[in-house]
């Protein structure tokens, strides 16, 4: 029991790895930067390896579904409910709604959309009919010390970023409300302010980036304002990058002609 359970952990730590290279892809395509697109601070979208998980233990293992439209149907449905599901939990726990899916055709509250589900059923596919079966029989070759000590190592790491995480976010939503309190007084513009919101720019700044359409429930007027102040410091740092690049072909040419 006790190895099967590692194993468990080790295929949620695979997917859940293997889908934060999907969503960094997938925001390399769209928005042309590679970002870490995870929730926490390590190489990890733990959702796709709770799904993943939940698609085979339900869809491969207990029903062990054959036809592969009713695998796309209930996969993607399965999936929605859960990004549904925890979307709802993290803007009750954080204030947030990290994602945000209006802008999508088809959404459902901008919680989850059409285009997540088509995704997700076209994954649930794959991980029962193909990708499990081959992680499975990967797994049942590597001896057991090594899938005892890879499960305690990982465990440890993904709770102590979990926790690392957790405690930023609480620490982060403290000092949004205290920019909130101060924007509703009309004192924002003080000193004191201006180096609580220098405070909270550093650790929003990766939220930023890896969730674009974040806002809060709460205290959304003081993290536009921040979000506003680092849209506007990584523009100006870009269209410096592209300045230095266009000088540096500049003096190529002119190095070229002479």
């Amino acid at each position: 029991m006790l190895l099967l359970a590692c194993k468990c952990f080790l295929w949620f730590a695979a997917y859940s790895v293997a889908g934060w290279i999907w969503e960094v892809i997938l925001f390399c395509f769209t928005e042309k930067k590679v970002i870490n697109r995870g929730f926490l601070n390590g190489p990890i979208c733990p959702i796709y390896g709770a799904g993943a998980l939940a698609m085979w233990g339900l869809f491969g293992v207990w029903a062990n579904f054959k036809n592969v439209f009713v695998l796309f149907f209930l996969g993607g449905l399965l999936a929605c409910v859960m990004e549904y599901i925890i979307s709802y939990a993290l803007e009750k726990m954080f204030h947030t709604r990290w994602w945000d899916y209006t802008r999508n055709r088809f959404n459902i509250n901008g919680r989850v959309c059409l285009l997540g589900f088509t995704a997700f059923g076209v994954f649930s596919v794959l991980i029962v009919r193909i990708v499990q079966p081959f992680v499975i029989w990967v797994t049942d070759m590597i001896p057991e010390p090594v899938i005892y000590s890879a499960a305690i190592v990982l465990f440890v790491t993904f709770g102590v970023d979990f926790i690392v995480t957790i405690c930023q976010l609480c620490k982060l939503n403290e000092k949004l409300r205290e920019l909130q309190v101060a924007m509703d007084q009309k004192i924002y513009g003080s000193e004191a302010m201006r180096k609580l919101e220098n405070a909270v720019t550093p650790r929003l700044n990766r939220f930023a980036k890896a969730f674009p359409r974040m806002h809060s429930t709460v205290y959304d007027g003081a993290l536009q304002k921040i979000l506003e102040k680092i849209r506007s410091a990584n523009s100006k740092s870009k269209e410096s990058e592209n300045q230095d690049v266009d000088a540096s072909h500049g003096e190529e040419a002119l190095t070229h002609k002479k």
